[in-house]
């Protein structure tokens, strides 16, 4: 009775999880074709991996313990034994995809280093499971196999955490303090999940499962409460450097912005509204609809996200002789 509930309370689980989803993969799209970001596109990645993998997760558990209910303890052992390694795999690329998008977010290239640490960890892996599945058959213990499996799907989770770290530490290199803690508390976040899923291995099999689907939904959850937040704000804070400001003083010259007109785009391109505008240029709100609007008018764009996005694609195109 207990563990049809709790196989009623995965479901549910499961497919608010699943909705909630869709809803973030749609929302990083949205701002991935309005900013053109790499990290976004990598972020977009690593939640479908994530929902597809414990999507399969959860048919695979479903398919064990009522349809397979009948095979026999060897059977049953052995597809355990295959969830967990496709478990691996799917983390090991899923620690890709993160710690590839927490150094994109703070302007970092990927290291092949980590790259090549995932590969050989997964040929280790696989040479390993490998002897241990036959060790299962000739002594129909699994608790050599089960321990081998605490040990690599370790690894990939432990690198995931330390990216978390970095990512904390290399927050205080943005320019604005609200950024460095949104970001923060963002790698905070991520720490303390990925924490919880090495714990998650000494959790019985039965119980993983309506775990794993309230993971999911948190994690699904963190993109439409903090990603909108986080992008406006860390695109303000890179609109600031140096090199920005000097492609987007030319690109007001080429229009023929007025010296007025040039503030007001600044504040514009910083997502001022037009009270703070006002406030900051000691000017009335009229002025401000009026300088605005001709400043849509030279720049041809019909509204504020298309001037943001005009600003953004000068601000990331590069130099040229």
């Amino acid at each position: 009775m207990i563990y049809r509930s709790m196989q009623h309370l995965s479901i549910t689980l499961g497919i608010l999880a699943f909705g909630t989803g869709i809803v973030s993969l749609m929302m990083i799209q949205l701002y991935f074709n309005k900013l053109r970001l790499e990290y976004l596109k990598i972020y977009y990645t690593y939640i479908i991996v994530l929902n597809i993998f414990v999507l399969i997760n959860l048919i695979f558990h479903y398919l064990l313990t009522n349809i397979l209910s009948s095979t026999g303890d060897n059977l049953k052992i052995l597809l355990i034994f295959s969830l967990n390694i496709f478990g691996y795999f799917i983390f090991t690329l899923l620690t890709y995809f993160y710690i590839l998008f927490t150094r994109k977010v703070t302007g970092k290239e990927s290291s092949p280093k980590t790259g090549l640490l995932l590969l050989l960890s997964v040929v280790a892996a696989s040479l390993v499971y490998g002897f241990a599945i036959a060790n299962y058959l000739s002594s129909l213990n699994p608790g050599f196999f089960l321990n081998v499996h605490k040990v690599f799907v370790s690894v990939p989770l432990i690198l995931s955490v330390g990216a978390s770290i970095i990512l904390y530490i290399n927050a205080s290199k943005l320019n604005i303090r609200s950024d460095i803690n949104r970001l923060r508390l963002f790698s905070i976040i991520y720490t303390l999940f990925y924490i919880f899923q090495i714990l998650l291995s000494f959790v019985p099999f039965k119980t993983v499962i309506v775990i794993s689907t309230f993971n999911l939904l948190v994690y699904n959850l963190i993109p439409i409460l903090f990603l909108k937040i986080f992008v406006q704000n860390y695109e303000k804070s890179k609109f600031n450097n140096i090199g920005t400001k000097s492609k987007v003083d030319q690109l007001f010259k080429k229009y023929g912005l007025s010296d007025r007109e040039s503030e007001i785009a600044v504040l514009l391109a910083a997502g001022k509204s037009n009270e703070e505008i006002e406030n900051e240029m000691f000017i009335s709100i009229f002025t401000v609809k009026k300088h605005i609007s001709n400043i849509f008018i030279k720049t041809d764009v019909r509204s504020r996200s298309q001037f943001m996005k005009l600003i953004l694609d000068t601000a990331l195109e590069k130099t040229t002789d």
